[in-house]
């Protein structure tokens, strides 16, 4: 199906497919590579909101962001009782789906993660090339953060 309204207001900009953002200039959903937009429906375990949202907006039927769910996944070493331990009042069900979504959404899902636990600008971070080194990164500062509690809670009972 190509969609043919603004999703801002729900109004028909030009009846050709795409958009006018705010300076008027109108873009298109449809390019070469990928073609029009086609909707698909959600998993009945999933839903997002508001249907303007994109991807990382989508979640489960317990109310779980899915991407608040996959990084806690990956903050579990991708331990899947972990999850479901820490998320109890969620299905199976859904987070398997919840899993199934995110390796079909991988990119916009890995974006947002990104984009939530961003450093500082001042923060002292390696250079990185993708959201795996990212998430690498990510897990070595907690366990180092970990260990210096640790160090500083043994320190404190002598």
């Amino acid at each position: 199906m190509t969609n043919t309204t603004n999703h801002s207001d729900g109004t028909n900009t030009t009846g050709a497919t795409g958009d006018t953002n705010a300076s008027g200039t109108n873009f298109s959903y449809a390019s070469p590579q990928l073609g029009p937009r086609r909707d698909k429906p959600l998993d009945s375990h999933l839903f997002v909101p508001d249907e303007r949202e994109g991807v990382s907006h989508v979640l489960v039927q317990t109310g779980y962001p899915v991407w608040n769910l996959i990084a806690a996944w990956m903050a579990s070493n991708y331990d899947d009782e972990q999850v479901l331990t820490d998320y109890s009042d969620m299905p199976r069900a859904e987070w398997e789906t919840t899993k199934r979504y995110y390796l079909d959404h991988k990119l916009f899902i890995d974006a947002r993660i990104v984009l939530n636990s961003e450093p500082y600008a001042e923060d002292d971070v390696p250079p990185m090339a993708s959201a795996d080194e990212y998430y690498a990164y990510l897990i070595r500062q907690e366990a180092e953060e970990a260990a210096q509690d640790t160090e500083q809670s043994t320190q404190g009972t002598r």
